[in-house]
């Protein structure tokens, strides 16, 4: 029921999976920059990307999706559109396959 996700740790996580399901509900984020965040989020598009401690860029951001119901609608849709993009099931099946068949056949050398 809420219309932002925010992630304000800054417990180093490779992929967040509390991202992924946001972006899946097609809310936007605001985070820190650090580890695999950056390639969930581009800052400005789905969200808000700000620098580690930064809190009061934050905070900034936080009452920047508050006060604009337009700008939380549209970095919604976007991180909605690219959560589909990165995990379409056809592709990320074709991925694993080939990561199998590639296992196969180096152990087959």
């Amino acid at each position: 029921s809420s219309d932002i996700f925010i992630l304000p740790s800054i417990q180093r996580e490779a992929c967040p999976p509390s991202i992924l399901e946001a972006m899946s509900y097609a809310k936007p984020t605001i985070a820190f920059n650090i580890d695999g965040i950056p390639e969930l989020i581009k800052n400005e598009e789905q969200g808000f990307l700000i620098d580690a401690y930064n809190y009061k860029d934050f905070q900034k951001a936080l009452l920047s999706l508050l006060e604009n119901k337009s700008l939380r609608e549209q970095m919604g849709k976007s991180a909605l559109s690219k959560q589909k993009k990165i995990f379409n099931i056809d592709q990320f099946t074709s991925k694993h396959i080939q990561c199998f068949e590639c296992l196969v056949s180096n152990n087959n050398k």
